[in-house]
């Protein structure tokens, strides 16, 4: 996890207050929940699985990108494969809280 090792939060602490960083804060955003997330996806695939190293990966990856699915979804692989069902529900309410509940689009597939 060794690239991760120097992310601390998000580039420039985001482009808010740097609007000519803006275009560099989107590309190494991408790239860093890119890494985490192959990380994670590599890590989770060893033979004897060490849980914490892709959930470091994953959690660098949300610290910097909170919104990037690709994340979530490599959590609950991760959560999955430890058999950790509890950790599953638990991205899958984070996932949940973070979109609104996403009651409104389950609703309107069954109607429509």
């Amino acid at each position: 996890m060794r690239p991760l090792d120097l992310v601390r939060g998000r580039p420039f602490g985001g482009a808010g207050a740097h609007t000519w960083a803006a275009p560099l804060v989107q590309t190494m955003t991408g790239q860093i929940v890119d890494t985490a997330h192959a990380i994670a996806t590599l890590r989770v695939q060893d033979e004897v699985l060490d849980i914490e190293a892709p959930r470091r990966a994953v959690a660098v990856g949300l610290d910097v990108e909170p919104a990037a699915e690709v994340l979530y979804r490599s959590w609950m692989r991760i959560e999955h494969r430890a058999g950790n069902q509890a950790g599953v529900r638990e991205v899958i309410d984070q996932v949940r809280q973070m979109t609104g509940g996403g009651t409104e689009c389950s609703r309107t597939r069954q109607s429509s």
